[in-house]
């Protein structure tokens, strides 16, 4: 319903596979924004992978977007479609790709709403059982006069490695189930425990465990914990596994919430 602005400010957004790497992200990323540079009649090309902090946008590391500068004098449509070849034929990895102007870009994200007919949201704290609800709504909705194709709209699981400290084990070696959390929580994902400024820059203080101890499971169960009776596996104080956990957990008013979408023909929405 607006209309198509020649801008010379180009967006386009790249989403991946769920659990694409951030190597990964941005190799793809780097090899397209060398395409997009060489091509005639672009100025400049910038780029960003995943959330930046302050974003008020979600987004993970298999997500990013480009950022192409048009010269004003040059052939608008030809400039344009050769950016959309360089998009298309992009690595196989990326699964949704879309090609904007800024300002169509920016109405857009204002203007967003559900394209299916019918939506109906399903809110809860835990949502293994929203998805749950989500999934006999759908089923209801299936056997309802004038619906089609309903969907539940939950989001891609990425597998992950789950880690649940053994109350009685932590207690023979003496080490709380709490410190087990922390200890692998920092060796694993990190800590910032400080700042140093230097020349008017500040730079985080981060502790870290060492990269070989992350490369698969079996890695994490030989992590050493400190406990009474000295450096114990992780693997003999919790269970270590494999599991699966939601890419994105969407919230509307703090709480959680999954969507059940379906079309609607051949009847009124009202009815």
């Amino acid at each position: 319903l607006y209309p198509t602005f020649k801008e010379t400010d180009v967006v386009i957004g790249l989403d991946a596979k769920p659990g694409t790497s951030h190597p990964a992200m941005s190799k793809i990323v780097t090899e397209m924004s060398g395409k997009l540079k060489n091509t005639a009649g672009v100025n400049a090309v910038t780029a960003q992978i995943g959330r930046a902090i302050t974003s008020d946008e979600v987004a993970d590391v298999n997500s990013a977007e480009i950022w192409a500068n048009l010269d004003p004098q040059t052939d608008y449509e030809s400039t344009m479609a050769a950016i959309r070849a360089i998009v298309d034929n992009a690595a196989p990895e990326i699964v949704e790709r879309e090609v904007h102007t800024f300002l169509a870009d920016r109405i857009e994200d204002e203007v967003a709403g559900e394209e299916r007919g019918l939506a109906v949201r399903v809110y809860g704290d835990d949502l293994k059982k929203v998805e749950e609800l989500a999934h006999s709504v759908a089923k209801q909705l299936k056997t309802t006069n004038g619906v089609y194709n309903p969907k539940v709209e939950a989001p891609a699981m990425l597998p992950r490695i789950e880690i649940e400290p053994d109350i009685e084990k932590c207690k023979t070696h003496g080490v709380k189930p709490g410190e087990v959390r922390r200890t692998v929580s920092v060796l694993l994902s990190a800590i910032e425990v400080g700042n140093l400024f230097d020349e008017q820059k500040v730079f985080e203080v981060v502790v870290w465990g060492k990269p070989e101890i992350r490369q698969d499971v079996e890695s994490v169960k030989k992590l050493l914990i400190e406990t009474s009776d000295g450096l114990v596996p992780l693997e003999e104080l919790a269970d270590v596994r494999m599991g699966k956990g939601p890419t994105v957990i969407n919230r509307e008013a703090v709480a959680r919430y999954i969507d059940v979408t379906a079309d609607i023909s051949g009847r009124d929405l009202g009815a």
